[in-house]
Formats: C-alpha cells, sequence, structure tokens
C-alpha cells in the first residue's frame, strides 16, 4: 500500500518548476523513496491526511466514477456507523427521498434520525481537488453547490411530510427539525469554512453543514447525542453568519466546547466595525496527535481536547 503512495526520488527532476508548485501530488503521494528508504516527506499528509492519499489512489484504480462515489459513500457510511452517538438510527440501505410534482427519486447518499434531535440527511461529494489554485473558488461552486442543492430538496420534502423509502420500504423520518451535512474528500482551499465562499455554492443556510469527512468524524467523535451534533451546525452557522474568519473545523469544535454561541455573538458586536474578525486558532502536538489512542466516547474525547489544544 506504501508503495502505492510513494514517488522515486528524481521523479521530478527534469520538468518545469511552476507546475509543481501547485500540484496537489503532495496530497497522493506523501512518501517519497530515495536511495531504497521510503520515507514520509510530506508529514503533514502523511499523518494528518493520509485519507486524501488513499481516496486518491482508489481514484487512479477506479476508471468509472460510480464506482469512485460509491466508495466514498461506504467510507462515509461506516466510519459513521462506528461513532454516532447512541440511539441514532442511519440505515445501510439505498434510501431515496422523492421530490414532489418532479420525477426526480431522490436517492440519498445517507440519511440518520434521532427522536428527539430530528433527521440528518447527507450528501457526499467525491471530486478530489483541482490543480490551479484560480479554479479552485468554481470547482468549490460548482461541486459543493450541487450538493447544497441537492440537500435543500431533500431537506424540504421531509419538512413538508415527503417520504422517505429505505430499502424499498416507507421509513419514518421526524420532520420538525431536519438537518443537511454536506461530505467532501477536501475542504476547497478552506473555502467550506470561507463565510465569503459558501454563498456561492449556496452552503449559508442555519442547518446545513459543509464538513470534508476527516473533520465530520472528528466532531462527530466529540458529540454525546444527535441533539449536540445538531446545536454544532446551528453553532457553525452562527458563527459564519458573523462573518468570522475560521480556519478549520476544529477552531469551530474548540469553540463550541469551550465557548458559546451568545458569548461569542456578545465579543463581535463589541468589536471594532472595520479590520478581520478572527476566532482563535488551535494546534494539537503532534506527538500526542500520533500516539494518543481515540477516546471511547464523546465525553472523553471533549476532555482531551481541553487537555491537548494549545
Amino acid at each position: 500500500m506504501v508503495d502505492a503512495l510513494t514517488l522515486r526520488g528524481g521523479d521530478y527532476w527534469a520538468g518545469p518548476v511552476l507546475p509543481l508548485m501547485t500540484s496537489l501530488d503532495i496530497e497522493a503521494y506523501p512518501f517519497v523513496e530515495i536511495e531504497g528508504l521510503t520515507r514520509p516527506v510530506a508529514f503533514r499528509e502523511a499523518t494528518y491526511g493520509v485519507e486524501l492519499a488513499l481516496l486518491n489512489l482508489a481514484r487512479r484504480r477506479l476508471a468509472d466514477d460510480k464506482d469512485r462515489s460509491d466508495l466514498f459513500e461506504e467510507a462515509v457510511k461506516r466510519s459513521l456507523t462506528k461513532i454516532l452517538p447512541h440511539g441514532v438510527e442511519l440505515p445501510y440501505a439505498s434510501t431515496f427521498i422523492p421530490i414532489a410534482g418532479t420525477e426526480n427519486k431522490g436517492e440519498t447518499d445517507f440519511i440518520f434520525r434521532d427522536p428527539v434531535a430530528g433527521t440528518f440527511i447527507g450528501e457526499c461529494k467525491a471530486m478530489t481537488a483541482v490543480h490551479a489554485p484560480d479554479t479552485v473558488i468554481n470547482s468549490f461552486t460548482d461541486q459543493v453547490g450541487k450538493a447544497t442543492k441537492q440537500l435543500r430538496l431533500r431537506m424540504n420534502a421531509v419538512k413538508n411530510g415527503g417520504a422517505v423509502i429505505v430499502d424499498g420500504i416507507p421509513w419514518t423520518a421526524p420532520a420538525d427539525d431536519v438537518f443537511g451535512i454536506a461530505v467532501t474528500i477536501h475542504s476547497y482551499g478552506g473555502a467550506v469554512w470561507n463565510h465569503e465562499c459558501l454563498p456561492y455554492a449556496e452552503g449559508s443556510h442555519p442547518n446545513i453543514a459543509v464538513m470534508p469527512i476527516h473533520q465530520l468524524l472528528v466532531v462527530v467523535r466529540a458529540m454525546g447525542s444527535a441533539s449536540d451534533l445538531a446545536e454544532f451546525i446551528r453553532f457553525r452557522s452562527a458563527l459564519l453568519d458573523m462573518n468570522i474568519e475560521l480556519q478549520d473545523e476544529l477552531d469551530i469544535l474548540a469553540a463550541f466546547v469551550f465557548s458559546d454561541a451568545a458569548r461569542i455573538r456578545a465579543l463581535v458586536d463589541d468589536a471594532p466595525q472595520h479590520g478581520m474578525r478572527v476566532i482563535r486558532a488551535y494546534g494539537v502536538d503532534l506527538n500526542v496527535s500520533l500516539n494518543d489512542t481515540m477516546p471511547t466516547n464523546a465525553e472523553a474525547w471533549q476532555n482531551r481536547l481541553k487537555r491537548t489544544l494549545v
């Protein structure tokens, strides 16, 4: 497996420099073999973001786009099944939310429900990042925009009492509170956390979150209940509505665990009208990230965050 994610020393020596400066091969090949030794030269990608390399490998091995999409959806559903809070039901079968008045069958990537928190609908986008930096926003607008549009249609259908069909059988979905989660492979250069970029992809909605798979799993693992997850989705939307500059999902999660939206709103209201509004950014010591075992429950995970974020 590592060999498939490895470049050989000198592979690019004869090529032009400019394409390498904008290339994302570092995500696909975080390892480099030099004189018989393979090392994680792209250390961050080989440790924190190895899923990008694995998903890029899958895209190279799978020629059909449908197979690539199915693989990503399977990875998301299987991962969520392992970490969703107790009492949440995520069916592992084909799901449809027909859109009334159209021929749209409303095929849905995943759905889960909680009797208290409501219904959560998910759309996965298995597109990889583009190479040219100046086209990232176009890719974000097109690819993520498709996901949020699909989410809005399905959310409205459920809110209006539309049917949910799971494995060919009607499935009761609580309609009072309906949330949407658009799951991407990567962050589109941070656009998923940018209050100026999200409107281009119709991602500004109090009940919709756009999150890369890695960050989604970190967040869900820290939630003690589906109600916590619902509150978190609304919390992050509130931060984005305040035009706060956000750098990573972990910063939002830390603010959620350590503070509350009303307190942050008060701080923002008291801040000068001019200048950049930035939420505190956190880091995690690399040794802690690599060596600590994953907490077994949400409370332990939140305590770990409070102890290790610096």
